[in-house]
């Protein structure tokens, strides 16, 4: 039997919240320093959501090498359901023999795909409701609006 309840929060995302010391596991272990490289294997709209997200995670402190492989499936889910949407808006209405409108299958598809961004997005802290918690001071701002900025 796997692990119960939601998943922990990173010991990163923690300190940022201003969590209780005694409730961060400080014997964590802590993967090689360094951003992550783009895979050159990303689909157009993932390599475009890869450049978009990346920076904020830098500058979050949530983000390392280690995390290339989850990034890169967080953006491939986000270039899926753009690519389910594009399909759901030109598809037409599905109608039975008899003329009744049905459900149209593709968006359950969308529904699915927006789900899977979803959980994924919550694993960077990249919702609202994952970032509620955090409390940020003002030098972090500071340094990350450098990072965004390039400054």
């Amino acid at each position: 039997m796997g692990r119960r309840g939601p998943a922990p929060a990173p010991t990163q995302l923690k300190l940022l919240k201003g969590t209780q010391p005694s409730r961060v596991n400080t014997r964590e272990p802590r993967p090689l320093g360094g951003p992550p490289v783009q895979p050159p294997w990303l689909s157009e709209h993932a390599a475009e959501e890869w450049a978009h997200v990346a920076p904020h995670l830098e500058a979050m402190g949530t983000l390392t090498d280690a995390d290339t492989t989850a990034l890169a499936v967080y953006c491939e889910s986000v270039a899926r359901w753009r690519r389910l949407c594009d399909l759901a808006v030109k598809s037409p209405p599905v109608t039975t023999k008899d003329g009744a409108i049905r459900k149209n299958p593709i968006y359950s598809q969308v529904r699915d795909a927006a789900n899977e961004v979803r959980v994924m997005a919550r694993e960077f802290g990249l919702t609202p409701s994952a970032r509620s918690g955090i409390r940020v001071d003002v030098h972090h701002h500071d340094d990350s609006a450098r990072l965004l900025t390039g400054g």
